[in-house]
């Protein structure tokens, strides 16, 4: 009757909430999340060079550290390889991050560690990109925002 096996009660919620299950969902975030190493080394590539800020981290002894990040409005988690034993998740990603000036995000870069960045055209498009590898042979790709 009230269909989706849902009882009166939960249909009422649902509607109460503004929850029209007709909807179809759409994705509002997307959060990265990479494998790194130590944390000292973490904390010294996105945090001191990257110029990235901590919003939490997770680190309780025998386990994996997690640390959430952001920077303008970007968010990514990185969280420690956990070498000890089958992973889900290896080194080697690869994240697009759109700035809106491509020229000044390679000189912030370069003022923290010396001639370390370069912008670059790459094919096939010849689009405006920084390409930054961390230790854990994760690549973050700075590119020109098109909307710029």
């Amino acid at each position: 009757m009230f269909g989706l096996g849902r009882s009166p009660l939960e249909f009422g919620l649902l509607r109460t909430l503004g929850i029209n299950r007709k909807m179809k969902p759409t994705v509002t975030t997307v959060v990265p999340v990479l494998s790194v190493g130590s944390y000292g080394e973490t904390v010294s590539h996105y945090i001191e060079w990257l110029g990235f800020n901590i919003d939490w981290e997770y680190r309780e002894k025998q386990l994996p550290f997690v640390i959430s990040i952001t920077r303008d409005g970007f968010s990514f988690m990185l969280t420690e390889l956990d070498t000890s034993s089958e992973s889900e998740t290896s080194t080697g990603s690869w994240t697009v991050i759109y700035v809106s000036d491509i020229e000044a995000m390679s000189e912030e870069l370069n003022s923290r560690r010396s001639n370390s960045v370069k912008v670059q055209l790459y094919p096939p498009l010849n689009i405006a990109q920084v390409h930054v590898k961390d230790l854990w042979n994760n690549l973050l790709v700075f590119e020109q925002s098109p909307n710029q």
